[in-house]
């Protein structure tokens, strides 16, 4: 009876392994989906310097948060704009962003006039016009410094933006409140370059102190509607 009552334990006991085996996450291989990647130099390096962000991947250690990625629109002198953000160790303080602009009355964006928007092959130019597309870069290894230099107040304004794919694209998230919500929009390829004028703080406020540049930029940003 003893040895009956072992048989029946030990399949009990296999089965229950073999249950515990079945519901194993499944390793997934990572997709690249969101990132951005070029070459930087500041005012005073003569050197570009490779940088590559890409969500979903570790910021750098001992950091322990991951890249993100979000979109965020807005309506300002009777445009609507539309930027994508990348941030890393903070969620309010951006690494990276590109915003672009059109005429409006709100700053509410549709499927179809971010597909309107978004055109592959379109090239948007930087040269300081008022409602051209920005582009604003934190400058990697600045202690304390907390603010992206932009394009738009760069000493000589130059460079450009061209698009080369853009996919409808949506994913779901929890909200604070514990709600599934899905959000859609899309997936952007794009290619840039650009001159951005170098912010700091100087005699306790914030000027414009030189000029950084980015080459070879190339990012993949998502954009809500």
């Amino acid at each position: 009876m003893k040895n009956l009552l072992y048989s029946i334990l030990t399949i009990c006991l296999l089965y229950a392994c073999k249950r515990d085996l079945d519901v194993l996450p499944v390793e997934r291989p990572f997709t690249r989906d969101f990132y951005v990647q070029g070459e930087w130099r500041d005012t005073l390096p003569t050197t570009f310097l490779p940088f590559d962000y890409t969500v979903g991947k570790t910021v750098k250690a001992p950091v322990d948060n991951q890249y993100t990625c979000k979109s965020k629109s807005s309506f300002l002198n009777n445009r609507k704009r539309i930027q994508g953000n990348l941030y890393g160790t903070s969620s309010t303080n951006e690494l990276f962003f590109i915003r672009f602009s059109k005429p409006g009355t709100d700053s509410i964006w549709t499927a179809s006039a971010l597909k309107d928007l978004f055109i592959p092959e379109r090239v948007f130019p930087i040269s300081g016009a008022p409602g051209e597309v920005e582009i604003g870069f934190e400058i990697p290894w600045v202690i304390n410094s907390y603010w992206v230099s932009e394009s738009w107040n760069a000493p000589h304004p130059n460079g450009s933006v061209k698009i080369i794919a853009a996919d409808d694209y949506e994913w779901e998230a929890l909200n604070g409140l514990g709600n599934l919500v899905l959000y859609k929009g899309l997936k952007v390829k794009l290619q840039f370059q650009a001159n951005l004028g170098r912010l700091c703080y100087k005699n306790l406020q914030l000027q414009v102190v030189g000029e950084a540049e980015i080459r070879a930029g190339e990012a993949s940003l998502f954009f809500e509607y």
